[in-house]
């Protein structure tokens, strides 16, 4: 493995399905526009924040696994979270990472537009394995 293989970020998110994406938000301005916000942040996540990581790239849903979804599977691996809670499911994601291999395990959510992929391989770049 070079040092860019035993990189992985892991990319946690939740299923684009109406009614089951940022529900206390959907309450004030309609099931519709959230939706449509959250693929908006998904498209970032992907082609804006992930894409060029120079890193191995895992996806992680939290309902099932989308085979033909803006998640490429050439470029992204793809999981579904196992755990009663979200504590649970990203225990489960990094334990099968590290023992897959990857000795250095960064994990995001799909909502932070603000990440750059500078910023993760900068990251990558500064953390020590475990």
């Amino acid at each position: 493995m070079t040092a860019n293989d035993s990189n992985v970020i892991l990319i946690f998110l939740k299923n684009p399905e109406k009614d089951h994406v940022k529900t206390r938000l959907a309450q004030s301005v309609g099931d519709e526009q959230v939706l449509q916000a959250y693929q908006r942040l998904l498209d970032i996540t992907t082609k804006e924040t992930t894409s060029a990581v120079t890193c191995a790239r895992q996806v992680w849903y939290s309902k099932m696994i989308e085979e033909h979804d803006i998640w490429e599977s050439g470029h992204y691996s793809k999981f579904k979270q196992q755990g009663k809670d979200l504590g649970q499911r990203i225990k489960f994601a990094f334990k099968q990472a590290f023992e897959s291999g990857f000795e250095k395990v960064i994990i995001i959510g799909s909502e932070h537009a603000e990440l750059n992929r500078d910023l993760i391989d900068e990251v990558l770049k500064r953390s020590q394995p475990h």
